[in-house]
């Protein structure tokens, strides 16, 4: 890594901090950042970040893509690099929801609910670039890094291997 890519990755990571008041560092932080280019006519399937049933074990020590499992993705962050004249736009059928790309924002969600189940309304995916090319940055936060951190008063974590086994809380209406 650069000094100017290192600088650029500092001033991201500290933007997400303040914003999601998360702890954005690798290793405690989450997944390291993922960086994807999508030019004319680049999509990326819809799908969601999570399992929604911790399906990523800590005790599995590394995943199968060879990277350190630190429990299932949590919560996420997405960060558009660069502007995109046509389309590009990131969507969520299940909350009839479009982003479109502008540099500098950032989407944020969480992925479950609070009892570590997958939240259906994150299912989202990138719409076609019409024009230009599009530029994210994604940074996931994993089970470890929200203990005690997230956005619900109560989180369960289900058969955790930290916790033990715990009761589901109902779920609203």
């Amino acid at each position: 890594m650069t000094k100017t890519t290192s600088a650029h990755s500092e001033a991201v990571t500290k933007r997400i901090e303040l914003a999601t008041r998360l702890y954005a560092r690798s290793y405690r932080g989450g997944e390291p950042y993922q960086v994807a280019n999508y030019g004319i006519g680049g999509v990326y399937n819809h799908h969601t970040d999570s399992s929604g049933e911790f399906g990523r074990n800590p005790a599995d020590g590394v995943g199968s893509d060879g990277d350190m499992v630190m429990g299932d993705r949590l919560a996420t962050s997405m960060v558009y690099l660069t502007d995109v004249a046509a389309g590009g736009a990131t969507a969520y059928p299940m909350l009839g929801l479009a982003v479109f790309p502008r540099r500098g924002d950032m989407v944020f969600w969480y992925n479950n609910d609070r009892n570590g189940r997958l939240d259906r309304y994150t299912f989202h995916g990138g719409c076609p670039v019409l024009v230009g090319s599009k530029w994210i940055t994604n940074k996931w936060y994993d089970k470890k890094t929200l203990v005690g951190k997230f956005k619900f008063d109560i989180f369960v974590f289900p058969q955790d291997p930290l916790f033990g086994p715990a009761p589901l809380l109902p779920l609203p209406g």
